[in-house]
């Protein structure tokens, strides 16, 4: 996801680039004007402006492919399913493929989002279980489907929205103090909501999202351990993670204090790994 950013950056770096060549070109033409040199301003405005609107498209599929890999939508708080965010995935992976320019086309950035999209979406299936089994909590307590989805929607797009702040997003400041009086409302004097509002919380909350170092210990280990012959079943591939966590909080940490303070707890799940670390 990063690297999309970082493509951003570039494409509009060179736009830029084009812009100051396009301005000189301009001043030495109200000098002195000559045919070719207006040919030539002529091109390098034209490829500023194709570049500009090369990377806005960049920057609208960028978005979607972080909504994409989101757990709760904040604007109406509704809990992603997988296969809605797989159709989003893949839509826009399409259309970065369709922006014709070298960094999107010919180099890796496609290719490597399409490298990781199976581990993209990995959390939304270890959160379907959980999920199911509070919602037949909640149907008890809620009889009535609405108000069933709609205690849903309010405590999980206030747990999205508090959670966008915790990262530094303030300009959602005002939207969460709304929903967090909303969700006041909803379980005031009600200790059963209080409870299955802060199971959901819980629950969202536990589900590890697939993060960088998740993708990037992916990328790296699931190859190397698939081609190992040592590495057969699960149970192999357990045991050679407990190795590597040991070699991390080994090799990686300098002091002893350090070493203490870092886990690197991991579980093999089938094709879903859990990574935590902190």
């Amino acid at each position: 996801m990063a690297d999309a950013l970082q493509v951003v950056i570039d494409i509009e770096r060179e736009a830029l680039r084009e812009l100051t060549a396009a301005e000189r070109l301009e001043k030495s033409l109200r000098k002195r004007w000559s045919e070719p040199g207006f040919a030539e301003w002529a091109a390098t405005t034209a490829r500023a402006e194709r570049l500009l609107e090369q990377s806005a498209q960049l920057r609208f599929w960028r978005e979607l492919l972080w909504d994409a890999v989101e757990l709760v939508d904040w604007r109406n708080g509704e809990i992603r399913d997988r296969a809605f965010n797989q159709w989003l995935l893949d839509e826009s992976l399409v259309a970065l493929q369709r922006i014709d320019h070298p960094r999107t086309r010919s180099e890796k950035l496609v290719e490597r989002l399409r490298t990781q999209a199976p581990e993209l979406l990995t959390f939304l299936a270890g959160v379907e279980q959980p999920l199911a089994d509070w919602q037949g909590r909640v149907a008890q307590h809620f009889p009535e489907p609405d108000w069933a989805a709609l205690f849903q929607a309010s405590v999980a797009r206030l747990w999205r929205l508090e959670h966008a702040l915790r990262s530094g997003h303030l300009q959602f400041r005002v939207a969460a103090q709304r929903a967090r009086q909303w969700v006041a409302e909803l379980i005031a004097n009600n200790l059963t909501a209080q409870r299955l509002a802060e199971e959901l919380v819980t629950l969202l909350e536990r589900t590890v999202r697939t993060s960088s170092a998740a993708e990037t210990i992916n990328s790296v280990l699931r190859p190397y351990l698939n081609g190992r012959r040592e590495c057969t079943d699960l149970g192999s591939r357990q045991l050679f993670l407990n190795l590597f966590a040991l070699w991390f909080r080994e090799a990686c940490t300098s002091s002893s204090e350090v070493r203490a303070k870092v886990r690197v707890p991991m579980k093999w799940q089938g094709l879903i790994w859990e990574v935590t670390i902190g």
